[in-house]
């Protein structure tokens, strides 16, 4: 007897939980409604109170709210005659009143079935909506003489309290409701079945092939458990109590068909929800949908796209509702031979984790990786990261380096730049955004070689804290760093010594140069010495102050203009033997460059390249996309010695514009491969820029689809990392070789789901012996959370490169 109370209370608790993904989700489609992606005003009605969810979230209910209203309208177009639509676990689905106002449901019988404390929900809040009321018809009351599961019947809508595991209760429940089961019936299940064992819902499918002699059987739900993307999904509906039970028995679209047909439904259709948002929906409403919201999650809403699926199984004489839209498999594109088990894929034991994406990395150096910027984890927090962190790729030890800008006046932390090497040293940060809305103007370069001779170069001071821009810079005697800059990197008392009133701007009493800890500010006339904010100031010794040199205030040189100057964070919580590369911490120079010339609009999701030729360096951006325009295709260069800008004028066959694309330099050749077109579709093309005729050419090669890729060219072989398509297969690792074309995809090994790893919005940077160091990745995985790879990982190309030479 305890055993029966202790599993009905778990089997209460399950019911309980499944019923609060219909409160959820009814907020979520609420949400997305307001926001004018899909016009129904009666989901309000079901909504206590109205949260607005991000621009992912919206597209994703948007998708699903499509797909189920274009196959309610084509059945009800279909079906001229009498008809009964059965909604499976409807919750509070509003879809009866919204095709009821339009007048789009004359002759049918809607039946809507769901948890008796659901349905009794809905009927109280349906009775305070006079509205929804009226749309119901006549009296609305219990009508518990003929059976208890009835909790409304009128002569258009039903509403049932039932358990759809009991198919014999819920089946005398629509014969009291005078269900006609020769009548053409549309059965819909919304994300139901998959939260039921495999044998009540298989239950459920068979019973109405067996019971409704012409019927169309929908089934929407999720798809693809074993990949990252997957594995993220299956967690988090185990976390909030209702797991996806169905969902490894029939994970595939093919397992599902199997499934229906096994069970007696016929003339499968079956759509993944790209399939439907590319080829069911017009042009026109895509472009709609994109000018609702900024939008930049490309990757997750793609990945959740590919992990639903839409399936109609038909019996008797129902027509087909997608004959002819169900796109046909492309058989022109060319073929290209997976191989297995030649990636191999380590983790890295290292006591501090690279958790961010949307991040640039440079190889700094011969040992070093610089990584700055994305969206990740900092101080405990998921946000968009301000530091900045150098990994030693021999060692795989951390230093990190958090620089005391502010981000509202200096971009620094951005997403989708890219950050380039120079040889003197120098990493140039370009293009990226601080949110959708706002694009960063600014061209930043970040100098770890920090030193006198790189002070001596900048003109002109303005101090930060007040804001005057009147000294100059030279006013620093070369004397007093020489004798100063041993101590000044160690943090010496001695600084504090050799401080004197003249070398406090008067106006705020602040020490702002550098690793100088200086303001040389006697312009600054107005106010007088605090003497108490210099105490404090001083007593801050371990923090390096800001500076922002003007070359406005009189230089007629153009030269880098400093926001920032910072030594190694050390209220970042990180224990200095953990973060340290060396014994002695070092100053780090972030300055913003003054452009000049032809200069590009500004722009994220491109990709830049550093090229030499005769000695002299030249940074090449390519593509990306702007606030207005989803795919550029120009092309610019930038000089870092004369700090100009010139577009680059090209011919012969340019690719298509494109972002999330990559781009790397090989024989005299910038190589561009993949991307995201102005249509949002992923790109198989890879096309080479002749920088010495500025001439395109394509590579005939085949590979897969892909976006938001890593990729590097070793031993004349191009090597893509990862990326996101709209297949159920994520991308792996392609190779081409390039002198030829010949191509060979390589899969990664299957998804460890103690440590999900998942290779977009990710940055690489090539190791020795054929290995290459992975960093970041991850994103906003829809409503399930957000996942960030745990990095480094490393990935060690030895054996493919073989196969592929």
């Amino acid at each position: 007897m305890e055993n029966d109370k202790r599993s009905k209370t778990s089997k209460s608790r399950r019911e309980t939980a499944v019923q609060g993904t219909n409160d959820s989700s009814i907020v979520s489609k609420c949400s997305m409604s307001l926001q004018g992606y899909f016009d129904d005003p009666y989901l309000q009605g079901f909504v206590s109170k109205v949260t607005r969810r991000a621009p992912l979230i919206h597209r994703g209910y948007y998708i699903r709210a499509q797909t189920i209203d274009y196959i309610l309208n084509k059945f009800l177009e279909s079906n001229p005659g009498d008809k009964q639509i059965i909604s499976l676990g409807a919750g509070f689905d509003s879809a009866y009143f919204r095709l009821k106002a339009q007048n789009l449901l004359q002759g049918t019988v809607f039946f809507e079935v769901d948890f008796p404390e659901v349905v009794k929900r809905k009927h109280a809040l349906i009775d305070s909506n006079p509205e929804m009321l009226a749309l119901v018809g006549e009296s609305c009351s219990l009508i518990h003489e003929k059976s208890p599961h009835i909790e409304i019947s009128t002569s258009s809508y039903k509403l049932l309290g039932a358990d759809l595991s009991q198919t014999n209760i819920l089946e005398a429940a629509l014969k009291l409701c005078d269900i006609d089961f020769d009548c053409p019936t549309l059965l819909m299940s919304e994300c139901v079945l998959t939260y039921m064992t495999r044998r009540t819902a298989s239950g459920v499918v068979k019973w109405a092939n067996e019971t409704v002699v012409n019927s169309v059987f929908v089934l929407y739900e999720q798809i693809n458990p074993t990949d990252a993307f997957g594995l993220f999904m299956q967690h988090h509906f185990q976390i909030v109590g209702s797991p996806l039970k169905c969902i490894n028995f029939f994970p595939i679209i093919q397992s599902q068909k199997d499934r229906f047909s096994q069970l007696g439904w016929r003339d499968l259709e079956v759509l993944d929800m790209n399939e439907f948002y590319n080829n069911l929906l017009s042009r026109d409403e895509r472009d709609r949908v994109e000018k609702l919201e900024m939008f930049d999650e490309y990757e997750e809403w793609h990945l959740k796209c590919a992990h639903y699926m839409v399936l109609l199984g038909y019996h008797g004489n129902c027509s087909q509702l997608l004959t002819g839209m169900v796109p046909q498999k492309d058989n022109t594109m060319k073929v290209v031979k997976e191989y297995k088990g030649m990636v191999e894929v380590s983790s890295c034991d290292s006591k501090q984790l690279i958790r961010r994406f949307g991040h640039a990395t440079a190889r700094w150096g011969t040992s070093l990786a610089v990584c700055i910027g994305g969206f990740g984890e900092q101080a405990g927090k998921h946000m968009r990261v301000t530091d900045i962190v150098l990994i030693d790729m021999d060692t795989l030890k951390v230093k990190v380096i958090n620089p005391n800008v502010d981000n509202r006046t200096f971009e620094v932390s951005r997403m989708h730049a890219t950050l380039s090497s120079l040889k003197d040293g120098r990493l140039i940060l370009i293009g990226g955004r601080l949110s959708p809305m706002r694009l960063c103007t600014q061209m930043v370069s970040i100098d770890l070689n920090s030193g006198k001779e790189n002070l001596n170069q900048y003109q002109y001071a303005v101090c930060m804290n007040c804001g005057r821009n009147e000294a100059k810079l030279n006013e620093v005697k070369s004397d007093y760093m020489e004798e100063n800059m041993n101590s000044l990197k160690s943090n010496n008392a001695a600084i504090d010594k050799s401080l004197s009133e003249e070398n406090l701007c008067m106006n705020c009493s602040r020490m702002n140069i550098s690793s100088v800890k200086k303001c040389v500010m006697n312009s600054c006339s107005e106010g007088k010495e605090n003497s108490e904010n210099k105490e404090n100031f001083v007593k801050n010794d371990d923090k390096i102050g800001n500076v922002q040199l003007n070359s406005e205030a009189g230089s007629d040189i153009s030269k880098p203009v400093i926001i920032g100057a910072c030594d190694t964070d050390r209220d970042s919580g990180v224990p200095s033997a953990e973060r340290s590369l060396s014994e002695n911490d070092e100053t780090v120079i972030i300055a913003v460059i003054e452009q000049n010339g032809d200069l590009p609009s500004s722009r994220w999701r491109h990709t830049a390249v550093v090229y030499e030729e005769n000695g002299a360096e030249s940074v090449i951006v390519y593509g990306g996309r702007s606030q207005n325009i989803l795919a550029l295709g120009d092309c610019y260069m930038f000089m870092p010695h004369t700090y100009t800008w010139s577009k680059v004028e090209t011919s012969g066959k340019a690719p298509e514009p494109r972002q999330s694309h990559s781009a790397c330099i090989w024989n005299k050749h910038m190589v561009v491969a993949g991307g995201l077109n102005a249509d949002l579709q992923p790109l198989t093309s890879v096309h080479l820029l002749n920088l010495e005729t500025n001439m395109w050419s394509e590579l005939n090669c085949g590979i897969n689809p892909r976006y938001s890729h890593t990729a590097h060219v070793i031993e004349d072989i191009l090597i893509l990392i990862g990326g996101v398509s709209f297949s159920h297969d994520p991308p792996g690792v392609a190779m081409i070789h390039l002198p030829s074309g010949t191509s060979a995809e390589f899969a990664l090994p299957a998804a460890n789901k103690d440590n999900l790893l998942m290779l977009h919005r990710h940055t690489t940077v090539v190791m020795d012996d054929h290995r290459i160091l992975l960093l970041g990745g991850g994103g906003n995985c829809f409503s399930f959370g957000t996942h960030l790879n745990s990095s480094p990982v490393i990935l060690d190309f030895s054996e493919s490169l073989k196969t592929v030479k």
